[in-house]
């Protein structure tokens, strides 16, 4: 059975994503902002398997 991709709905574009997450101090939101950042990349979005690849290296 195949999964589910993440489907993520864009109530703010990709820029702001980036802002939001260059600017947040505090890890786990910063984590948080990273993940959705992947996910949402124009064009080229990230699978979840990647993204949990890259989150697990940084802890």
């Amino acid at each position: 059975m195949p999964r589910t991709r993440i489907k993520i709905i864009p109530h703010l574009d990709y820029a702001e994503l980036t802002q939001r997450y260059r600017r947040c101090r505090e890890v786990k939101e910063r984590t948080r902002w990273l993940v959705i950042r992947l996910l949402s990349r124009p064009g080229k979005p990230m699978k979840v398997e990647q993204v949990a690849a890259i989150i697990s290296t940084h802890f």
